[in-house]
């Protein structure tokens, strides 16, 4: 702008000296005598040209520096005579020509930015239109200063592409000061951060500042920008409304024309969603290899139970002279079965089994946790019960509903580890009416039962408290979880067509309400009695390559009154059975064995003799199901550990079958 101030005060010098000419001759006498003069200020003003229009808008005269003869690619007084309308569109054409109309008619000025098409192609000009007057103040014409901005004009329109291209990129970018005041945002900046732009304006970038980055990091970044360098990397910012997200950033200087650093632009990527994603996958990778493993573990770990349980089991019916050895078997026993069941909760985990629904006493399952946590809590945490509904009844899964128990009772130790507290459970009756629907999701009315976990914790905050269920979501340190549990939790839950709501209030503790539905049905209670098992005198071939099964269960079906034979290679079994086929009534094998597998040997058994009955017991098998054993002929598939009760009820029904030739 101050050139062309600086131009137009030398082009109304021009115009003052042929108006002062004006007062003695003829426009026409005036320029032909003054054409020196008037170059010589046109050699100063190289960038401008100067028309002198009628009121029909021809070019009266052309005055210009030889430079814009080069420039246009035309001699410009040959313009002289000729009307507008060779260097401009018809339609602008007729709007010089108004212009130019407009000034005869008022004596006022005007001003405007025009393109003007010369044989070189167009050009932008900084025209002013204005009149030339004689001694008698009538107007004969006005004169055209066009000042050439066609550089400043395209450097306009190229920093107007940069700056859309910078307002519609889906990246932030920021530009500050050399002090980190922001001094330009995109809209992107808003979206991400949730701040408008008038709030961001003028602010310094520590606002941003999550305060998960130490003293250390931020040091580190000055230094090398400060030092001109690009900085690189990935940090965690703050929102308007409190939350996190990451970012991954680089910060680049901006310098003047000397080299020297005068702002700062950072671009920067929210990468939340895309390290979420990669949390999750991760997770689940480690979720796959769990799976797998899981069913090594399932199957080694069940022998190694069978072999404790079975060697328990017999040494307990042996015992009854002991009350105390008694006892302390027992003991063994019942924490046996919880063993067995948390293989059945890393298979259900790792979705490597069914659930096993059926009418479930949830009472029951609730004492029995408590009596593992109590164990496991530190004595600062109180718990306490409110057990109401002690004869409600749900169709549930007793492991998934023990998980569920453990998990958020474990959960909510850990808000009370540091300072203490009461967790209490509670068993409620309820009737969820159509008015009552509202305040939960997917559920109908009607009976259900309400178990709620409820410690005085540090409670969840209310940013977070809608993110509680999803996948992977922790609030945890590293180390300390997976953020598999509460997801875990809610599927469970929703699987059995019931809900979990949770209420919290900050530094005052939580409260998980879980909704089952109710069965009307009691169920009937077994009088705890001994009963006799049922015995027989049959000839059983056992068959497990683990040696200390085949002596457990060898023992366990000889003191039923069977005559066994035990074998810890599926083919030499196959040898004995294959020589006297005839001489057994029965076979129970086991599945994974090397050499030939339970499924294997009960293929060439059948070929031998198809009316044998067969027992298939497994630890976990990925390669034959149940549905999949019985299809070949097996008749009955039992998963290890096997107790005594179990097998001498199995093994008595199948040779009753057999002998009733069913």
């Amino acid at each position: 702008m101050t050139f062309l101030k600086h131009n137009h005060k030398k082009l109304e010098s021009a115009e003052k000296i042929m108006n002062s000419k004006n007062e003695i001759k003829e426009p026409e006498l005036i320029l032909s005598e003054d054409i020196s003069q008037l170059q010589a200020i046109l050699g100063s003003l190289r960038e401008t040209l100067i028309v002198v229009y009628d009121q029909d808008g021809c070019h009266k005269y052309v005055l210009a520096s030889p430079e814009l003869n080069e420039r246009y690619g035309l001699k410009c007084y040959e313009l002289t005579g000729k009307s507008l309308s060779i260097l401009y569109s018809p339609t602008d054409a007729i709007q010089r020509i108004n212009d130019i109309k407009h000034v005869f008619k008022t004596g006022n000025s005007l001003r405007n930015e025009i393109i003007t098409i010369f044989p070189n192609g167009p050009f932008w000009h900084d025209l002013s239109l204005t009149p030339m007057k004689n001694k008698q103040g009538d107007i004969t014409g006005v004169v055209g200063f066009l000042l050439d901005i066609t550089k400043r004009k395209k450097a306009e329109q190229e920093q107007l592409r940069l700056v859309t291209a910078f307002e519609q990129i889906a990246e932030s970018i920021v530009i500050t000061d050399t002090n980190a005041k922001i001094i330009y945002i995109n809209p992107a900046v808003e979206k991400v951060t949730k701040y408008s732009r008038d709030e961001l304006i003028n602010q310094n970038c520590r606002l941003f500042n999550s305060g998960k980055h130490d003293l250390d990091f931020y040091k580190e970044m000055w230094k090398t920008i400060l030092s001109g360098q690009i900085w690189t990397s990935q940090i965690i910012n703050k929102r308007k409304d409190g939350t996190l997200f990451e970012e991954k950033i680089t910060i680049s200087p901006i310098r003047d024309k000397n080299g020297t650093i005068i702002n700062y632009v950072a671009i920067k990527k929210d990468v939340t969603d895309e390290k979420r994603l990669e949390r999750q996958l991760f997770q689940a990778q480690k979720m796959e290899a769990i799976g797998t493993l899981a069913g090594g573990i399932a199957h080694d770990f069940n022998n190694i139970l069978a072999a404790i349980l079975g060697f328990t089991e017999l040494s307990l019916r042996n015992t009854k002279s002991n009350a105390r050895l008694q006892r302390n078997l027992g003991y063994v026993l019942q924490v046996g079965y919880r063993a067995k069941d948390l293989i059945k909760q890393i298979l259900a985990f790792s979705r490597l089994n069914q659930q096993e629904k059926k009418p479930l006493q949830i009472s029951l399952i609730i004492k029995e946790a408590l009596k593992l946590l109590r164990a496991s809590l530190p004595t600062t945490i109180e718990i306490q019960q409110k057990i109401i509904a002690k004869s409600s009844i749900v169709m549930a899964d007793p492991t998934q509903i023990h998980q569920v128990l453990m998990n958020l009772c474990t959960n909510a130790a850990h808000s009370m580890r540091d300072i203490g507290g009461i967790l209490e459970i509670g068993l409620f009756n309820v009737n969820i009416s159509h008015e009552d629907i509202v305040h939960y999701h997917d559920i109908k009315p009607g009976p259900y039962v309400k178990f709620t976990v409820s410690d005085t914790g540090y409670g969840i905050s209310p940013d977070i408290i809608e993110r509680i269920f999803d996948p992977y979501f922790t609030t945890k340190k590293p180390g300390e979880g997976t953020g598999m549990g509460l997801s875990v939790v809610h599927g469970i839950i929703k699987s059995h067509q019931g809900d979990i709501v949770v209420y919290s209030e900050k530094n005052k503790g939580t409260s998980f309400h879980i909704l089952l539905p109710r069965m009307e049905t009691e169920i009937e209670e077994e009088e705890e009695q001994i009963k006799p098992l049922p015995h027989g005198h049959e000839r059983i071939l056992f068959v497990d390559d683990e040696k200390s099964l085949v002596n457990i269960g060898k023992e366990m079906l000889e003191q039923l009154g069977y005559k066994v034979v035990g074998k810890t290679n599926s083919i030499k079994a196959l040898q004995v059975f294959s020589a006297q086929p005839g001489d057994f009534d029965l076979i129970i094998t086991d599945q994974t064995m090397p050499h030939l597998t339970g499924a294997e040997l009960a293929k060439k058994i059948f070929l031998i003799r198809p009316d044998i009955p067969i027992i298939l017991c497994t630890g976990f098998s990925e390669v034959i199901s149940e549905e999949k054993a019985k299809s070949i002929g097996i008749r009955e598939y039992i998963m290890k550990p096997i107790f005594m009760k179990e097998i001498a009820y199995v093994v008595r029904r199948l040779l009753d079958v057999k002998i009733r030739g069913e």
